[in-house]
């Protein structure tokens, strides 16, 4: 399975955003229940540079065969980033 997971903060809405691209829909169910609490940003598409001048740059590229463990690590990955 692969998932990808791209970040940029927007100076407009002064926010943290995430953009996750998964190919298995079980990547999302284990994501949703370990971010329970978070208040998070999380887009389930990048939008192209041209839309929105869009500035999201890639953080991670997981590939493993193991839904519950990639949701772990992403879930991981943005609360270190949503730290301040």
């Amino acid at each position: 399975m692969i998932a990808e997971l791209y970040y940029r903060y927007s100076k407009l809405d002064k926010q943290k955003q995430f953009a996750l691209l998964a190919n298995n829909v079980w990547i999302w169910f284990y994501l949703g229940e370990n971010l329970k609490g978070v208040k998070v940003n999380l887009y389930p598409y990048v939008p192209s540079k041209t839309q929105f001048n869009s500035e999201f740059r890639l953080l991670k590229k997981y590939d493993y065969n193991g839904c519950h463990e990639i949701a772990d690590w992403i879930a991981k990955r943005i609360r270190t980033k949503l730290k301040p």
